[in-house]
């Protein structure tokens, strides 16, 4: 049996932005290490380093595109 040893990152899709990046910058006390536009995803993400891995959240840009799918689907959380 493997374990896990190592997580490059944790992608969590966030229906408010702004909010998120307040919830884990204030009061989760995480550094924003910066945010990009992936306009292939039509996504914007949000970068939160954390003990060797990354807390990335994930926004659509224009209210298209999988992780805006996703949100009216499942709503925000892990994706």
């Amino acid at each position: 049996m493997s374990m896990i040893r190592r997580l490059d990152h944790i992608a969590i899709a966030v229906p408010e932005l702004q909010e998120a990046l307040k919830r884990y910058g204030e009061d989760f006390g995480i550094p924003l290490e910066g945010q990009e536009d992936v306009e292939q995803q039509h996504t914007t993400t949000a970068f939160f380093p954390i003990s060797g891995t990354r807390i990335e959240l994930i926004h659509p840009m224009d209210g298209k595109g999988p992780v805006a799918k996703y949100l009216e689907k499942r709503g925000g959380g892990l994706h």
